[in-house]
């Protein structure tokens, strides 16, 4: 083995350089010698940790934190953290764990201040010698001057936990998000910020508006989830490159019944800015379009909807913030054809053919167009959701001349689903207690 010949100190470096634990391991099993350099006992006890606010928990943290002190190589072998329900201590702890894990690359946790959303504005913040939550002091303090700490430079993921143990599992579950991604948006190596079950506050004028173009994600991941445009838009907006996007509904029930309804139009002008970049777009809302529905793209009227449907929710309460962000959208232009990187794209039939045709800046009427035409040469992978066969006219157009342009071989796109077989649009579940195998159920890395 080639690897073998090697002075000792490269071995250990590039060692230190494999981040999966399941790669560690493949690798320590193939000699002896490597076996030793690996440790595998020790790495496996450091690399994954989780702190709670239980007994057993913060003393077991508390050792492993001691380990590190004595030894700092230790915290070297640390990559995934996980904190849940941020009292003090444990969020104490968290924080000394993540100062001393430079190799940190993903984290889980809950929201790391208060659970009232709008605690830092409206003049409640704390005086800075008032440490409430030692967690998000030292993120906030470290995402404000990346380039003077020496922790968290490496971490690339992060995932919210909205739905935890003692949250009711039938409903989506409100937490500040807006206010969590910018613990963490500006840090170097930061790439995605996930989570599942998140609807927005009730308390909506405590909603924070990102700072345009000013966040270091790039990936976003929200899964069985209801919220308003809005709350997207700002997400994306804050990016400077945006790579993939992803918003799922469904799995849950919405408090109080209400659907969270999708302006697709809005949402298109958003993420023109990001045409040359988009590799990755995946909706799953089209039950919250009903402008899309089959018969209002026979009469030509989705566009006439669309604009009922944004005048009655428009009021003149709204944020000044988010009325002005959406000013400043209203001049973007771009179709489907124009995502130049675009490789996998999943959405609704109805979104499609919408996205297909194009928004134009000021609303200015979109030219007519068929599917194959209008899809980017990038375009890899294509899943068509909701289509059946014979429920729209204009939609079998599309569908059939899309069939004809693939069987030609005519195009790039390597894979289409969901034209043999209707794959079904995602819905909010309206009986939790009736359809409990409808609900999405949370799974975690650790049973606590």
């Amino acid at each position: 083995m080639i690897f073998l010949s090697l002075p000792r100190e490269i071995q250990v470096m590039v060692i230190s350089r494999v981040s999966s634990i399941g790669g560690l391991a493949a690798l320590s099993r193939s000699c002896r010698s490597i076996h030793h350099l690996c440790d595998m006992k020790t790495r496996e006890r450091f690399y994954q940790i989780h702190v709670e606010p239980k007994d057993y928990s913060i003393n077991k943290t508390f050792d492993l934190l001691m380990d590190i002190l004595r030894n700092p190589k230790l915290g070297s072998y640390t990559n995934s953290h996980g904190e849940i329900h941020g009292t003090f201590i444990a969020q104490a702890l968290a924080a000394i764990l993540i100062s001393v894990s430079p190799n940190l690359e993903s984290l889980e946790m809950t929201q790391p201040f208060s659970v009232f959303s709008g605690f830092y504005r409206g003049g409640e913040r704390p005086q800075e010698d008032d440490v409430h939550f030692p967690l998000d002091r030292l993120l906030r303090r470290a995402n404000a001057n990346p380039a003077s700490i020496a922790y968290l430079q490496n971490l690339r993921k992060v995932y919210m936990i909205v739905n935890d143990r003692h949250s009711d599992d039938r409903f989506y579950m409100a937490i500040d998000f807006l206010e969590c991604v910018t613990l963490f948006d500006r840090l170097p190596s930061i790439e995605s910020i996930s989570t599942d079950a998140l609807c927005d506050d009730e308390n909506g004028e405590a909603r924070v508006v990102l700072e345009p173009r000013s966040s270091n994600v790039s990936r976003i991941h929200i899964h069985h989830s209801a919220l308003p445009t809005i709350f997207l838009v700002s997400l994306i907006q804050s990016c400077k490159v945006l790579r993939e996007f992803h918003y799922t509904i469904g799995g849950r029930c919405v408090l109080g019944g209400w659907t969270t309804p999708f302006n697709a139009r809005t949402f298109i002008k958003s993420i023109c800015p990001h045409k040359d970049t988009l590799e990755v777009l995946d909706i799953d809302a089209e039950r919250n379009m009903r402008y899309f529905h089959p018969s209002y793209f026979e009469e030509n009227r989705v566009d006439q909807e669309i604009d009922k449907e944004q005048r009655a929710l428009e009021s003149d309460d709204d944020d000044n913030d988010e009325r002005q962000m959406i000013r400043h959208l209203s001049s973007n232009s771009g179709s489907l054809k124009e995502f130049r990187s675009l490789k996998r794209l999943s959405v609704g039939i109805g979104f499609l053919v919408y996205f297909a045709m194009g928004v134009r800046g000021n609303d200015e009427p979109r030219q007519p167009c068929l599917l194959p035409e209008a899809l980017p040469e990038s375009l890899e992978y294509l899943c068509i959701r909701g289509y059946e066969k014979g429920k729209c006219k204009k939609w079998d157009t599309h569908i059939d001349a899309l069939v004809a342009s693939f069987v030609l071989g005519s195009s790039g796109i390597k894979e289409i689903t969901g034209i043999e077989e209707t794959i079904p649009n995602s819905e909010d579940v309206e009986d939790p207690d009736g359809d409990k195998d409808l609900l999405w159920i949370p799974r975690y890395d650790v049973d606590y």
